[in-house]
């Protein structure tokens, strides 16, 4: 990983940005501390791309599986509709 300071990173912005698609992420430092990274994402969907860099959406979806986990229905349980599978029933003896 490069580290630069924050002048250098303002005018080699475009070399950094290319190094960082070959696999080469730079941090970026303000006065001695870390600031922001570079990191390339070319190529990538960018639904993919906003979603992995949200904190908001990870937090949510920790929430989220907490208050479902009572809930959930295991995969082997569903049929091919996608609904949960019935049990199947013994047919009623006639008296």
């Amino acid at each position: 990983m490069n580290i630069v300071g924050l002048r250098e990173a303002k005018t080699k912005l475009t070399t950094l940005g290319m190094k960082a698609q070959r696999g080469r992420p730079a941090l970026v430092t303000r006065r001695g501390r870390p600031f922001f990274v570079v990191v390339g994402v070319e190529g990538e969907d960018l639904m993919d791309v906003l979603v992995r860099w949200d904190p908001d959406f990870w937090k949510d979806l920790d929430a989220r599986r907490k208050k479902s986990s009572r809930r959930s229905i295991a995969l082997d349980r569903f049929g091919r509709s996608g609904t949960p599978a019935a049990k199947k029933r013994r047919p009623r003896r006639r008296r």
